[in-house]
C-alpha cells in the first residue's frame, strides 16, 4: 500500500512540526539536563549535555516521521 504523499496544503503543516518538535526537543532535555546538574552540582555541563541530546533525539524522531510519510525505505511500493 502506498503511503499518502502531502498535498501543498500539508506542506506547511509539516514544516511546523518539525520546527516544534526540533524547539520542544531542545528545551525539554535542556531543561532536564539543567535541573540534573543542578543536583550533581554542576548546571551549565548539564544544560549543554541536555541540549544537544534535546536536538539529536528530536533529529532522529523527524528524520523517521519524515521517512514514514514518504513510503521510507522499508515500505512496500506499488508498481
Amino acid at each position: 500500500m502506498k503511503a499518502p504523499k502531502p498535498t501543498d496544503r500539508e506542506a506547511p503543516n509539516v514544516a511546523w512540526t518539525v520546527m516544534n518538535n526540533l524547539i520542544a526537543g531542545i528545551l525539554v532535555y535542556g531543561g532536564l539536563g539543567y535541573l540534573i546538574g543542578l543536583w550533581l552540582g554542576n548546571a551549565p555541563v548539564g544544560l549543554a549535555i541536555g541540549t544537544v541530546f534535546g536536538l539529536v533525539a528530536s533529529t532522529f524522531l523527524i528524520a523517521f516521521r519524515l521517512r514514514q510519510l514518504d513510503g521510507g525505505p522499508n515500505t512496500q511500493r506499488e508498481a
